[in-house]
């Protein structure tokens, strides 16, 4: 028994000290044209990305922020979120950054889909924006199964005990 508990050991420690190369803080110097899918607004954290998947990856309920370049003397920019999975209608959903404060050298800002509940799909993502050339993807992992409601279980549990009761009066 203790021989598979140290085997057991010695696999999580190897596991937890696999570094994952997506995770931690963003590098110093980013690159201009790489955008970044970081874990909140204002955060220098990249998303990590999880097993079985090949983009950062959010829960059903996270919200993606993106961390971009906008280069010098730009005070405008447009960002275009897309999926495969949207149909033609909504191909791609365009939010435009009005009003950053004029910048002599290029400034990085955070940004959302401003509709994201009404927008969110599962799948992958891609985001770029029209300044700079900035891009990122990212992966919506499907929304949970609903749990049922303890009501509901009571009473299932209630008419299975009903039909228990009633097949062993029969029996007898």
């Amino acid at each position: 028994m203790t021989k598979w508990l140290r085997v057991l050991a010695v696999a999580l420690a190897i596991f937890a000290s696999t570094p994952n190369a997506n995770a931690g803080p963003l590098p110093p110097n980013p690159h201009m044209n790489w955008g970044y899918m970081t874990d909140a607004n204002n955060s220098d954290t990249y998303q990590p990305i999880q097993p079985g998947y090949s983009y950062q990856t959010y829960e059903w309920d996270d919200t993606p922020w993106f961390y971009f370049a906008v280069p010098a003397n730009v005070e405008t920019t447009t960002m275009n979120w897309e999926t495969a999975l949207m149909t033609a209608s909504q191909k791609t959903q365009t939010d435009t950054i009005t009003g950053i404060a004029p910048h002599s050298t290029a400034i990085w800002i955070w940004t959302s889909p401003d509709n994201w509940p009404a927008l969110r799909q599962a799948g992958d993502w891609f985001v770029h924006t029209d300044s700079g050339s900035s891009e990122g993807a990212f992966t919506i992992k499907e929304a949970p199964a609903p749990v049922p409601e303890p009501a509901s279980i009571l009473i299932f549990g209630l008419g299975a005990g009903g039909l228990a009761l009633f097949r062993r009066k029969r029996l007898k």
